[in-house]
């Protein structure tokens, strides 16, 4: 089934408030959110579709670090005033380049304007209410909008290098590739090399060979 690009925000609201849900009424989470004796120095969570683990961060009164798997949306620009023009900057959901002529700059600029919208009327009051139902022993509980807002850094699993130019406020650093640990060294290995030759009669050759792999 093929859904239009309406629909998949839509879904994506419905599924980030099921898994924030099922996430946070976890023992070993209801543990963590009821603890007393635990303390952090800083709370690092997933930016996207999971806005209610934002909680975390008003419990232990720490700074907040967000990180997104992919290059980020408009609205995570948003949380730490970073700007992110529709004219050349193109929406992660859609399939375009930073050279959009005019029809794809309306669209690009309807389709982000979509996704907040839908976002702020539908999305982030349910986060809210399960923000209210997990950390109200915490209360006067702040919103939202507000805990993104106290987001000290936002780190992007991407890189400038497979990009479009875009700006980017000091607190928001692209980490492409952070997860992964250099190559290690093959070792040589020995080889069997077999060839055929196909003529008037078959030849065959097999020979060892000794080759150093090269390091990926």
């Amino acid at each position: 089934m093929k859904f239009n690009h309406f629909t998949t925000v839509i879904l994506l609201w419905v599924l980030g408030n099921h898994v924030c849900d099922k996430f946070l009424e976890q023992p070993a989470v209801q543990d963590l959110i009821h603890s007393n004796d635990q303390q952090f120095d800083l709370v690092i969570t997933e930016a996207f579709n999971t806005d209610c683990m934002v909680g975390f961060a008003h419990k232990f009164k720490v700074p907040l670090v967000q990180v997104v798997t992919f290059g980020g949306t408009s609205w995570m620009g948003d949380w730490v005033g970073n700007p992110s023009p529709y004219s050349y900057v193109p929406d992660t959901f859609q399939n375009f380049g930073d050279r959009m002529d005019f029809c794809e700059r309306v669209q690009n600029t309807i389709s982000i304007t979509f996704q907040k919208m839908t976002r702020f009327f539908y999305f982030l009051p349910k986060q809210q209410a399960l923000l209210e139902k997990y950390f109200g022993v915490y209360a006067p509980l702040p919103s939202i909008s507000e805990l993104h807002s106290s987001t000290s850094l936002l780190l992007l699993n991407h890189h400038f290098s497979i990009s479009y130019p875009r700006p980017l406020m000091p607190n928001v650093v692209q980490v492409g590739g952070m997860h992964l640990k250099p190559a290690e060294k093959l070792p040589e290995v020995s080889i069997c090399l077999c060839y055929f030759l196909f003529s008037q009669g078959m030849l065959v050759s097999r020979r060892p060979a000794t080759k150093r792999i090269p390091s990926l």
